[in-house]
């Protein structure tokens, strides 16, 4: 029997003794017996003795800092809370700075039960502890008075909330509008100890939250005021929980993003500016240690083999550009020692190895010249050397070398490789490039190539580049050893050659598949083949290089799109790095390749016109034969292959007979009357507008096209014809007759029962309107019916603000039409699927490449439309809003028909599980604890599915909820055939306790550590069970978690973490009926 002390402190001091080393003993059985020992003693006891107070301490430290095992450590969590709950008044006696750190410790790394207790527990400890000057030092950042008091506990429950959204609510809506609670605990205003914040952050930034959140928190940092100074908490921090996520691949590849020319990475220049930042505040501050520094390069050299290479050139340039903005900043010997040791790993790729060379010596440079001083030992001697070295050298080639380009041809190798003994295998790359550029030069010189000799010629510098695996500085010179034009005229006279030169142009167009450096390179040099020595069309399969590009353009590997970035950094080290850019260690980019295929195909005039009739007939066919309807995104659809489509087709519908023009004219009207995306339908709609501009006969085929009912049933199809035809009207070639039978075209259609061709129809009545009063049309500009209509759209309040894509996919066929425009015109805004893949500028550069006379173009390269477009309006006129939708008339059923009719099954009543007689019988054991639960919507739905599956009794926090119409609307009259008594929240608690005292199980739905999944082999409910629900926001509160005997949570799949809790309780039910239900033997 427990006693009060003052009557006999000596026989509970020997049960403390007793009962609290049982608590850390292996056997969980026997340490829960005395956990329930320990309650009760609390419980009896009005006042704690000092010594009783102290003892219980040391003992929950004792679980708690151990190391036993997880379970002793939440028991220890637990008689905290339950000491808080029972003597509040007293628990100052415990407050030192252990007592914090342990808080802190499990909201850093304890799961969601262990935290929701630790924040318990600091709600309650902060207002203590700020109700005393003396106490308010261990919790406050500054000096806080009395009157203060109160802004305490508002920043602390503040800070609370924060945790509670961020690592045990975990929605990333309520994590980003945290923001700014965030924003106020990082800043100087804040009362909350950073230590506090460090916790969170470390939390929120473990392997366990979800990557979105993960992400955002991060990137706040990063973005945010977020530069405290290096003390030795943030320094922790940084090095366990930051750099270790900040660093992982996968944010990087995720953020690669084209700007312009060149690919930048989101994460990595965040991560530079943020480093650079940091390091800039510690340099000002002139911390002798430059303990961020240090911690940075001891955490580089610790991963060395399992950090992401890109994070460490990230995070190098960060360093960088610190030193760089310090001018008085120079480093230890320690710090230059670690640079130099980085500088000298070799696992880095081409250009990343280059700019970690590169910018760790000079940062060493720049702080020895900054000291003044002589280096002071060996190795960095050698390395200020190599930096002299590498410096005078750039200069010198600098003369040389051009950032546009003056590296074609030329490579000179990586910075990494000029003062280095070269491999073996780097040896015999270079061998086999000097063969490639003296076997062009004999093949110029010999004015008579003999076919046996050059094909073993051949044959050797294939057999090298296949030996060495494909090296990039081999792959991009081998293209034009095979594709030589002395080889070529060779080959023509030679099956065994030109079999050969067949296959090996096959090959590369192979590799370029995934090596995208290589399609500029082998395009270009097919272009100068094919368009100045036709003749080797013969055994160059032109289209299927052609068609497979189109098909399938080669994309940039994650690799080369980082190495691309890295180009870009090392540029940025200093002017004399300028020419370091992606082409000198890649040559020319893609898009450069891409202008290539594109200028060809327009330039395959009647030396290849079988080729350019080949290609558009199997791309219309292959069009054509899709499966309908057909998806707005396809996998083997491009742009390119419509933009090859409009060349070829201008290059041979001009003289194709008419009967096939027409067969193809139907085939490109059927394409664009299925076709969903807005790109493809306005490519579609500028080849079928060229084509009939350039077979004038053809034209009164659109008018017939228009008048047909039953394109109704396609409104798409219908607008887009409207369109072509107008386009049409407006050309010089247009007669006055064809305009006019336009005009009486669209006038039905101006009023079309369908919102699409009404709308397309009002639209382009005042465009053909200004041209008939342009070339003095009378019979249209003249007519009071066209002037009337005209009339009144112009008075529509959108006519004169268009929606955005309506002036975007304008288009004139003769004046729009032009290279550019087909490659880089504003109509790509009409959907993202693709962004451009050349621009103008490669073609002009395309062209300064050229030496030799090429054949004419069929289209003109033209200049970029640099008109602005109004983009205040997006949404589309009023005309198409949705009709006024009338109200359906019920209509009665047909003799002989039938309906559909929603009825109660009973294929229950015929199972054997409800033959049971206890099967009706109502449980007395089977308890439903909802008093958390606030929504009346969410209590009828827990009121309905208790009583469904045979709840003793439900418990609410108020019983009046039963009349609220939310309530009844979801429970209907389940509440009248079971109890439904009132439980307050506050009560739960108790409650629980004095149940499972007398042998209940408490099992709660909630997602911690300890939970056993609902369903699995180990799930066995209790008989006896009283079932906890938590809220719908903040689940079950740590008070009522520590009186729960068994957590369960439900298996999921999804991404959604959560079940609406009437959901959630009808799932445990359902288990815990189908469990307990009693089946008579068969």
């Amino acid at each position: 029997m427990l006693v009060e002390p003052e009557t006999n402190s000596e026989h509970t001091n020997v049960i403390l003794e007793t009962v609290l080393p049982l608590l850390g003993i292996c056997e969980e059985q026997i340490a829960l017996a005395a956990q329930d020992v320990v309650y009760k003693f609390l419980k009896s006891r009005k006042v704690l003795s000092d010594s009783e107070m102290t003892s219980i301490w040391a003992g929950v430290r004792n679980l708690i800092d151990s190391g036993l095992t997880t379970f002793h450590a939440n028991l220890g969590y637990d008689i905290w809370l339950r000491c808080i709950n029972f003597t509040l008044d007293r628990i100052q006696l415990w407050f030192e700075t252990e007592y914090w750190r342990l808080l802190r410790s499990g909201l850093q790394t304890g799961d969601g039960e262990r935290r929701k207790k630790c924040l318990e527990i600091i709600r309650c400890s902060v207002i203590v502890a700020a109700k005393e000057s003396t106490l308010r030092q261990q919790i406050c950042s500054r000096a806080i008075g009395d009157e203060s008091a109160n802004n305490i506990v508002e920043q602390y429950e503040r800070y609370c909330t924060v945790f509670e959204t961020i690592l045990l609510g975990r929605y990333l809506n309520q994590v980003m509008a945290c923001t700014p609670d965030l924003d106020l605990l990082a800043s100087p205003q804040s009362i909350v100890q950073s230590e506090w914040l460090y916790s969170l952050l470390i939390a929120a930034l473990a392997p366990q939250i979800q990557d979105s959140n993960r992400r955002y928190i991060g990137n706040w940092i990063m973005r945010s005021n977020f530069q405290p100074s290096a003390s030795e908490t943030f320094v922790q921090f940084f090095r366990d929980g930051f750099l270790p996520w900040v660093t992982q691949g996968s944010l990087f590849t995720a953020t690669l993003r084209r700007h312009g020319d060149q690919i930048m990475c989101l994460h990595g220049n965040l991560l530079t500016n943020y480093i650079s930042s940091l390091l800039g505040k510690d340099f000002a501050e002139l911390e002798p240690s430059t303990v961020l520094l240090d911690t940075i390069l001891a955490f580089l050299s610790e991963t060395r083999y399992s950090n992401f290479a890109y994070a460490s050139v990230y995070m190098l340039d960060g360093i960088g550009r610190a030193i760089d903005s310090a001018s008085g900043t120079s480093l230890t010997i320690h710090q230059l020692e670690s640079l130099l040791e980085l500088s000298s790993w070799s696992n880095f790729p081409e250009v990343a190895r280059d700019f970690v060379l590169v910018r760790c010596l000079k940062m060493c440079s720049d702080s020895l010249s900054r000291a003044s001083q002589d280096p002071p030992n060996k190795s960095i001697a050698e390395a200020l050397h190599k930096w002299n070295m590498i410096y005078r050298e750039i200069l010198y080639k600098g003369k040389t070398l051009s950032t546009v380009g003056g590296f074609q041809g030329d490579m000179i190798g990586p910075i990494s490789s000029w003062h280095s003994a070269p491999s073996e295998r780097s040896r015999l790359e270079h061998q086999t490039i000097q063969k490639c550029q003296e076997l062009r030069n004999s093949w110029q010189s010999d004015k008579v190539l003999q076919p046996s000799d050059t094909l073993h010629q051949l044959q050797e510098v294939w057999s090298d580049f296949e030996y060495l695996e494909y090296p990039k500085s081999l792959s991009l010179s081998i293209a034009k050893v095979v594709l030589d034009e002395n080889l070529i005229d060779a080959a023509i006279s030679c099956n065994d050659l030109s079999a050969t030169i067949n296959n090996m142009v096959c090959k590369l167009q192979s590799l370029s598949q995934t090596r995208v450096y290589l399609l500029p390179p082998l395009v270009q040099a097919l272009r100068n083949i094919m368009l100045l020595n036709p003749s080797a069309a013969k055994f160059i399969p032109l289209k299927d290089i052609i068609l497979k590009y189109t098909e399938c353009l080669p994309e940039p590997t994650v690799d080369l799109k980082l190495e691309d970035c890295t180009s870009g950094l090392m540029q940025g080290v200093g002017p004399i790095f300028a020419p370091f850019g992606y082409e000198y260690y890649f040559q020319n980019r893609r898009s450069l390749g891409v202008a290539a295929i594109l200028d060809l195909v327009s330039r395959l005039h009647h030396q290849h016109s079988t080729v350019a009739e080949s290609m558009l007939q199997s791309l219309v066919e292959r069009w054509r034969k899709q499966k309908t309807p057909p998806p707005t995104v396809s996998v083997w659809k491009s742009t390119l292959q419509l933009q090859v489509v409009l060349l070829c087709s201008e290059l041979i519908t001009p003289s194709m007979e008419s009967s096939r023009v027409s067969r193809m004219l139907q085939d490109l009207h059927w394409i664009l009357s299925v076709e969903p995306l807005p790109r493809y339908r306005y490519l579609l709609s500028w080849i079928i507008a060229r084509i009939y501009l350039n077979r004038q006969e053809l034209r009164p085929c659109i008018l017939i096209e228009l008048s047909t009912k039953d394109h109704h049933s396609n409104p798409k199809y219908l607008a887009a014809l409207i369109k072509i035809a107008v386009m049409l009207a407006k050309t010089e070639a247009s007669s006055a007759h064809f305009c006019t039978e336009l005009a009486w075209t669209l006038i039905p259609l101006a009023a079309s029962s369908k919102i699409v061709i009404r709308h397309e129809a009002q639209w382009q009545i005042p465009l053909l309107m200004d041209y008939a009063k342009k070339k003095g049309f009378a019979s249209i500009s003249e007519n009071p019916s066209f002037v009337a209509l005209d009339g009144y759209i112009r008075t529509l309040d959108r006519f004169d603000d268009p929606p955005i894509d309506r002036q975007i996919d304008r288009l004139d066929p003769v004046k729009d039409h032009n290279m550019v425009n087909l490659v880089d015109g504003r109509w790509f805004g009409l959907d993202d699927t693709e962004s451009p893949s050349c621009s103008r500028t490669d073609f002009i550069r395309l062209f300064k490449l050229d030496h030799n006379k090429m054949p004419q173009p069929c289209i003109e390269l033209g200049e970029l439309d640099m008109q602005p477009i109004n983009k205040l309006q997006i949404t589309c006129m009023e005309e198409f809003a949705l009709p006024n939708d009338g109200k359906a008339e019920l209509t009665p059923s047909k003799a002989g028909g039938t309906r559909a009719l929603q009825t109660k099954g009973t294929a229950y009543l015929n199972s054997d599980t409800h033959k049971s007689e206890d099967w009706n019988v109502r449980r007395e054991s089977l308890i439903v604890v909802a008093s958390l639960v606030d929504n009346p919507h969410n209590l009828g739905g827990l009121s309905r599915v208790s009583e469904v599956f045979g709840a003793s009794e439900l418990h609410l926090q108020n019983q009046n909820v039963t009349s609220n119409k939310d309530f009844s609307n979801v429970s209907v009259s389940s509440h009248l055939h079971f109890p439904i008594l009132q439980l307050s929240a506050n009560a739960v608690p108790a409650y629980l306790a004095e149940k499972r005292e007398a042998g209940w199980t408490v099992v709660g739905i909630e997602q911690t550590d300890r939970s056993t999944l609902l369903g699995s082999p180990e799930c066995i409910l209790p008989e006896k069970v009283v079932l906890v629900i938590g809220s719908e926001k903040k689940g079950i509160p740590a008070a009522v978690l520590s009186e729960c005997s068994m957590l369960v949570e439900i298996p999921q799949q999804g991404v959604t973490r959560s079940l609406n809790v009437q959901t959630a309780a009808g799932i445990f039910l359902y288990e815990y009926a189908k469990q307990h239900r009693i089946i008579p033997p068969q």
